[in-house]
């Protein structure tokens, strides 16, 4: 039901009726065990949803759009057949952020198993992602969410994952997915595209989302960011705080609101604000980061630079982990660090568009900076 309704809100009372009919006084409990379980499969929290969203008291969302579609493979010769190859191909379109592919793939054989149709899934490729922006430059950022993508899947026990070098072979390809598919001997191949627009074009269609849904906790955490992003950081922390008046609990709501007061240069609040995230959702490079870059440029810096020595020796596979890295760096003033840091997020593929928050502006002048934006394809 979630995957049928992508981006729209699906009530309890409908699941009820669509998954659990005959069940009266067990129905809570069921439900919100087999939600817990498939955000214990993806690696999910309540507190800090990436893949499903609890809209408080209503139901449920799955937060980005998806599209299923069968492609038939072409007829094989005896000679061309790959013994073991899958019989066909399920080719997972998506539009929107790599977490919702990980969530509709794990709902296709969770949610629908009297779908007879529906193969289940246990291996699958990502292909490179398409740059739809026409400007060459802008394929490392493509590139970057691929590769986060695939680290993202790559969590799933379940899943096998074909390797980033083996999948790029096939960028600019126009062979049919099927056929992909059995020379990878994958069940599933996974498409998409990428295209970069306007921050102030992403917050009109976020106020415009907020509008439609009110009470949405992912929505409000990502209108936080953007507003903070967009240097329009008093109207971030209005926007943080209602947030919270919906769910004080919601990790990422918590930590984006630390961040705008840590432009609005209060630094008591911001480093309150994050630590509850932390509290809330435990401890992530992200989270951590942002802790010690509020630290730092409070005047703590040993507990600063104890966080990103933790975190430097941590084995973290998170794509933008030398970048987190380099965040710290940057709150303690020390440039050298924060692009030796850089560069290696670089050479990791990282997703870039962490470099368009503001704790990145002192960079900016670095002509190191402006070389790194260049090869990016990001604007400075």
């Amino acid at each position: 039901m979630l995957l049928d309704q992508p981006g729209e809100l699906v009530t309890r009372e409908e699941l009820h009726r669509k998954l659990w009919p005959q069940t009266i006084v067990d129905f809570d409990h069921g439900l919100n065990k087999a939600i817990s379980k498939i955000r214990e499969a993806l690696g999910d929290s309540a507190e800090n949803p990436r893949f499903i969203e609890t809209v408080a008291r209503r139901g449920y969302r799955f937060l980005a759009d998806v599209a299923v579609v069968y492609d038939e493979p072409a007829q094989q010769t005896d000679a061309g057949a790959s013994e073991g190859a899958p019989s066909r191909a399920l080719v997972l379109k998506f539009f929107g952020f790599a977490a919702a592919l990980i969530l509709a793939i794990y709902l296709s054989w969770s949610f629908y198993p009297w779908r007879q149709s529906l193969p289940p899934i246990h291996s699958l490729a990502v292909l490179p992602l398409k740059n739809l922006s026409g400007d060459a430059s802008q394929d490392y950022f493509a590139d970057g969410m691929t590769d986060e993508l695939i680290a993202y899947l790559g969590q799933i026990r379940a899943l096998r994952v074909i390797s980033r070098t083996s999948a790029m072979t096939y960028k600019n390809g126009h062979k049919p997915p099927a056929e992909i598919a059995r020379e990878l001997n994958v069940e599933a191949v996974v498409e998409g595209s990428v295209v970069m627009g306007q921050t102030s074009e992403a917050i009109l269609k976020l106020k415009k989302a907020k509008s439609l849904d009110t009470l949405s906790l992912i929505i409000g955490a990502d209108l936080v960011d953007i507003l903070c992003v967009a240097h329009q950081f008093d109207e971030s922390v209005q926007e943080g705080k209602r947030a919270l008046e919906i769910d004080p609990s919601f990790a990422v709501a918590r930590y984006v609101l630390g961040q705008a007061y840590e432009q609005k240069h209060m630094q008591d609040e911001a480093i309150a604000e994050i630590q509850r995230a932390i509290e809330i959702s435990g401890h992530s490079s992200v989270f951590d980061s942002g802790l010690a870059h509020a630290y730092a440029i409070s005047g703590r810096q040993q507990e600063a630079t104890t966080i990103a020595k933790d975190l430097e020796s941590r084995n973290d596979q998170n794509p933008s982990a030398e970048a987190n890295i380099a965040l710290i760096y940057v709150g303690l003033g020390d440039r050298d660090q924060a692009m030796t840091w850089l560069n290696k997020a670089y050479e990791a593929r990282f997703n870039p568009s962490i470099l368009l928050r503001p704790f990145f502006d002192p960079l900016r002048s670095d002509p190191r900076f402006k070389d790194l934006l260049r090869r990016i394809g990001l604007p400075n």
